[in-house]
């Protein structure tokens, strides 16, 4: 059966097209999926293949949850691909509305003769087929649909390739700056605005801190501190104000009360004295490997110590050596003369951290600091608690 659709045609360069509004159980009706439509099970050749395979777990574990968890949620419109057998042309049956001087403005028809296939926006398509199977409601929003009549292989993988390659990701830091709903990130953009630790300091744009710069983190190595010391506490979903104002003093009172009071020159740099820079070639807890390593190992001493924490750290850290010459983070977080960023680094780090504390640390993580020291010494043991060696 036909279903038509109230529609708007254009045209881009040499590219003609028609954009629709769709119900999203319409979506899932007439638009299929490349690999289903061009048979990939059957052994077709990369060089043929129209679009990139599925990531399942991407859809199932964000887009979905996203979807059904959001009730503002919104995805920009769909590209999609129509083709008619037996019409070299793969025309749009388009048809302007009479008595209207615009005839960019008319019906679309499709009549079940067509395959639709989507060529921008897959796993968009696939993550509403799959949420709407638990939310059957979702069936009646609608979403914008673009229509091309397919010109041939080359000409799809090429409109692939242009609709793609010139989309820059928005930063990390960006995207947090302008996540309102997540619990972490709003909270590490008030710690941001209201620590004195990182008040006017915390870089909201990019990834990266420049030598002049006065900024001394990014906001998504805050956030991923925040994360470290309050996920399992609190709740990513929650909304209440009290939880975000209790969360945030909590961080504030950990940095500006606890740790950055031990750091040499730091408060030089707070008053203007140092540029950051000058503590980031010097010192580990000036790079986002120590930063993250920190909060880690403070996270650590609160579980381990509850209230008692501050008795723990707040010496412990007084009498690290925080040098990034000192012997203690190559290896770790300093490798070949290099300062590391890698997971494996921050948590190696923190591992380093955790020891000179005193923490207990579970096998798996001292072993992994054991392979790593030794790979550049075979002589080197773990560190031993600070506490102990200045007493």
């Amino acid at each position: 059966m036909a279903s038509t659709f109230p529609a708007l045609r254009g045209k881009m360069g040499e590219m003609e097209y028609v954009l629709v509004m769709m119900r999203l159980g319409e979506l899932v009706k007439h638009i299929g999926y490349a690999e289903e439509i061009q048979e990939w099970d059957g052994g077709i050749p990369s060089e043929f293949k129209k679009q990139r395979k599925l990531n399942t777990s991407r859809i199932v574990n964000e887009m979905v949850p996203y979807l059904t968890a959001t009730p503002d949620h919104f995805y920009g419109a769909i590209t999609a691909e129509l083709e008619r057998p037996g019409d070299p042309q793969n025309k749009l049956l388009f048809e302007p509305i009479s008595g209207i001087a615009d005839d960019t403005i008319g019906i679309l028809t499709l009549d079940g003769s067509e395959q639709v296939m989507a060529l921008d926006g897959q796993h968009r398509l696939k993550s509403i087929e799959l949420a709407m199977k638990t939310h059957p409601d979702l069936a009646r929003e609608s979403i914008a649909v673009i229509l091309v009549p397919g010109k041939g292989y080359r000409k799809s993988q090429q409109l692939f390739t242009d609709l793609n390659r010139y989309a820059k990701q928005p930063s990390k830091t960006l995207n947090l700056l302008f996540e309102h709903r997540e619990f972490f990130a709003v909270v590490a953009k008030e710690v941001g605005s209201n620590a004195r630790t990182f008040r006017d300091r915390v870089n909201l744009e990019t990834n990266s801190l420049g030598q002049k710069a006065r900024y001394h983190i990014t906001l998504g190595v805050l956030y991923e501190c925040v994360l470290a010391l309050l996920e399992g506490h609190y709740n990513d979903s929650e909304k209440s104000m009290a939880k975000i104002t209790e969360a945030t003093n909590l961080v504030n009172y950990i940095y500006d009360n606890v740790v950055t009071p031990t750091f040499p020159e730091f408060e030089e740099m707070l008053t203007g004295h140092a540029l950051p820079f000058d503590l980031r070639t010097k010192y580990i807890f000036g790079h986002s490997v120590g930063q993250q390593a920190i909060a880690r190992a403070i996270r650590a001493a609160r579980d381990e110590f509850g209230e008692k924490w501050e008795d723990v750290v707040r010496p412990a850290f007084a009498a690290i050596d925080w040098r990034l010459t000192s012997p203690q983070w190559e290896g770790a977080a300093v490798q070949g003369g290099a300062i590391g960023s890698r997971r494996q680094n921050i948590e190696q780090t923190a591992t380093v951290l955790k020891l000179l504390l005193g923490l207990t640390v579970p096998q798996k993580e001292t072993d992994s600091l054991r392979n790593a020291l030794q790979a550049t010494d075979p002589n080197r043991t773990l560190p031993q608690p600070v506490i102990k060696a200045a007493a």
